[in-house]
């Protein structure tokens, strides 16, 4: 199953380069979804075409996952920050981009009321070195099938790396970004949750 999984993670990788995100296999240990309406494959989709069906809505309940601090964290945590949480991957381009960027705000605007959370779906020895090559000081959890299960709660419904979404101090989702962000895209939006001037 590993090497299935690597093959495949590896080839939908190729066929999204240069798009600015990857697609990941959706609920690669869980059987095919049935029945009407259902989902049964995968297909690349750009940044514009994220899913806003989550957007008003409270953020999961029960998001549980092991940190790369060695403990289990529950995203309810840190319910009363605004949150940017980023879904990405080692071998992902567009994740490693991003990476520094979300680091720098993180040092201009992290504190008690604001921080980026990194979810990797990927193992802990990988998203370790990559988090220490980067110097990421924000919180990292990892999994594989429990990460795109986290993903897709939050509205991911096709796997698409990178993926990140605010949300409110209140807990309430308040945007979703399908694809690789820049500074241009996310400072505005945080000084504007912050309430913060330019």
């Amino acid at each position: 199953m590993r090497t299935t999984f690597i093959i495949i993670v590896l080839a939908l990788a190729g066929l999204a380069g240069g798009y600015g995100s990857y697609l990941i296999w959706d609920h690669v240990t869980a059987e095919p979804p049935t029945g009407p309406g259902a989902d049964t494959g995968s297909a690349w989709r750009g940044p514009e075409t994220a899913t806003e069906s989550v957007i008003g809505q409270a953020m999961p309940d029960g998001v549980v996952l092991p940190a790369l601090d060695g403990g289990q964290h529950d995203l309810a945590e840190w319910r009363g920050k605004t949150l940017l949480i980023n879904f990405w991957a080692s071998w992902c381009p567009p994740c490693i981009r991003e990476m520094p960027v979300f680091e720098e705000l993180q040092q201009e605007f992290g504190g008690d009321r604001f921080t980026f959370i990194g979810i990797a779906v990927d193992n802990r020895a990988d998203a370790a070195e990559f988090a220490q090559k980067t110097g990421v000081t924000y919180p990292i959890l990892y999994g594989r099938a429990e990460a795109m299960t986290a993903g897709d709660q939050f509205g991911n419904r096709r796997g698409m790396l990178p993926y990140s979404v605010l949300v409110d101090a209140d807990g309430v989702i308040q945007r979703v970004w399908s694809g690789e962000l820049h500074r241009a895209d996310l400072e505005p939006v945080i000084r504007e949750a912050l309430d913060t001037p330019p």
